[in-house]
């Protein structure tokens, strides 16, 4: 039997508007009993924007084509990391999970980075576990493209973050969907598309959902789809870092330069390496179905494929 992780908890659940007010009030309670009995009780409103972000954003260089920021304001307590990748660079190769076809096998964001040398690397999709540990496998929820290949089908319910090779045969543009369908609908062959849960920014608007905070991974693009934003926040020790809601990671991305972002796995999945070494302040060693980084172009520039 396969069952679904997620690590969103109850902020993987739409607005109060959109759902069935049993399932609503039921969730909220279930919520205020955890929470109340593990955690520390949580703020009922949004941190400023102001309190999130610095109002000038400095960028360090990690390598060619990708420039990296750090986050912290101890007084929410608050830590979060981010990375700007230009994927117009044509010195940067876009990498994820080699495989022909997925047979369950998990990988740590930890051992991807160092096995692939990826100057940066995060996770990727929610996913489904099967089996008992130790022998559990990890399936992706939602699409996984890789290299042109669909490893995992696409869901409807959910946003995902799609990549296409640049005309010019170096480099990328990518774009984020609102939903997996939309996939089927496009003109051209996405090369790599990594689903997520849902959008929380496009064109300056911030979606609402249920307000609960946790380590979060997010990405986001720019309006030509050539600059790539990847957020990592930290949220499993909350008194160094209380963890983030939806909408404050997309406050977050929009002051960084973002035009559209997406949800991608988040909680005890959240993971960030940069140049094989670990960017979160605690070691997270947890396996996902799938993830992906970008490496330092070992050869000419020209071909796209591993």
């Amino acid at each position: 039997m396969r069952r679904q992780h997620t690590s969103l908890s109850i902020s993987c659940v739409k607005t109060p508007e959109t759902l069935p007010g049993l399932f609503f009030l039921c969730t909220a309670v279930l919520f205020l009993a955890v929470s109340c009995a593990t955690s520390p009780a949580y703020k009922t409103d949004l941190f400023p924007t102001e309190e999130l972000v610095p109002s000038d954003i400095s960028w360090e260089p990690v390598c060619s084509g990708i420039q990296r920021t750090d986050f912290n304001n101890p007084h929410i307590p608050l830590i979060w990391h981010a990375l700007r990748i230009d994927l117009s660079s044509e010195t940067i190769e876009l990498i994820s999970n080699p495989s022909e076809k997925l047979t369950g096998s998990s990988v740590s964001v930890s051992s991807f980075s160092k096995k692939y040398r990826a100057a940066a690397a995060v996770n990727a999709n929610p996913f489904s576990i099967t089996g008992l540990y130790p022998f559990s496998r990890r399936y992706p929820v939602g699409i996984y493209i890789e290299n042109g290949n669909e490893l995992s089908p696409p869901s409807s319910r959910y946003g995902a973050l799609v990549f296409f090779a640049s005309g010019n045969g170096t480099g990328y543009r990518s774009v984020i969907i609102d939903s997996q369908s939309e996939i089927a609908q496009m003109n051209e062959k996405p090369l790599f598309a990594f689903g997520g849960f849902w959008t929380i920014l496009r064109n300056g608007h911030i979606p609402v959902y249920v307000l609960h905070r946790a380590a979060r991974t997010a990405a986001g693009t720019d309006s030509n789809g050539t600059i790539l934003y990847l957020l990592a926040v930290e949220g499993l020790q909350r008194h160094t870092s209380t963890g983030l809601s939806f909408m404050e990671c997309g406050s977050i991305m929009e002051k960084m330069g973002a035009h559209t972002a997406v949800m991608l796995d988040g909680g005890p999945s959240t993971q960030m390496y940069i140049n094989g070494k670990n960017v979160l302040s605690y070691s997270r060693f947890r396996k996902s179905a799938d993830c992906f980084g970008f490496a330092v172009r070992a050869r000419t520039p020209g071909s796209l494929s591993h």
